[in-house]
């Protein structure tokens, strides 16, 4: 439901700053190699101290970053970034 949501502000959003000549690109991704869950507090207040294993096997940041200019270039008003095989990610344009 939060990526239907997302969308829908990526959409709300573009119609709202078009004629500002403002371009809104609406990522998706899946899972993305971050720190967040190793930060992220557990009942008692303190950190969980490890990474789920779907995001320690995510795409890395910084190719979810050049995925997202390449989609932004090509003015592309959704991607997806998620995986095709185990060892690539791609951008998945909306027909």
């Amino acid at each position: 439901m939060s990526k239907f949501a997302q969308d829908g502000f990526g959409k709300a959003l573009q119609s709202e700053v078009a004629h500002h000549n403002v371009h809104v690109v609406s990522c998706h991704p899946a899972y993305v190699k971050t720190n967040i869950a190793k930060f992220a507090l557990v009942g008692e207040g303190k950190p969980m101290g490890k990474t789920d294993s779907n995001i320690g096997n995510g795409i890395s940041c910084e190719d979810a970053i050049d995925l997202l200019v390449k989609a932004m270039y090509l003015k592309r008003s959704w991607i997806c970034l998620a995986p095709v095989s185990e060892y690539y990610y791609t951008v998945y344009p909306r027909a």
